[in-house]
């Protein structure tokens, strides 16, 4: 029987099996057992499966990372635009109340053209 780890499982499924250590892994040859070639095939399946899986674990770490990347970017881009746009409003604020201004002083200064005008012809 092969030795057990304190939980139970065979000390070569330790913490982390390498696919490699999966698939060339010998056990002792006894006259009663598992036929041998199938138990090779099945740890061949199990290497190969753990290693698509480490596979598949990498790609998605390597997906989150860009990800989380481009959420930064995308916030700090969000972030700029907001001040932007604040600035822009308070330019726009800035405009308006030059252009009311303005106009209030243009319809002054027609209003005293006006006054101006019928001071010098009383009949205009």
């Amino acid at each position: 029987m092969l030795s057990a780890t304190p939980n139970g499982a065979p000390r070569w499924l330790r913490m982390e099996p390498r696919p490699d250590e999966i698939a060339t892994r010998r056990f002792p040859w006894r006259l009663l057992g598992a036929d041998r070639g199938e138990v090779r095939q099945v740890l061949l399946e199990v290497a190969a499966a753990l290693d698509r899986s480490r596979t598949a674990h990498t790609r998605e770490l390597l997906e989150r990372r860009a990800l989380r990347k481009s959420l930064e970017e995308t916030s700090a881009r969000i972030q700029e635009l907001q001040r932007q746009l604040n600035a822009a409003k308070a330019k726009l604020m800035v405009m308006e109340t030059a252009g009311t201004a303005a106009l209030e002083v243009l319809r002054s200064a027609r209003a005293a053209a006006q006054a101006i005008r019928r001071s010098v012809d009383p009949s205009g």
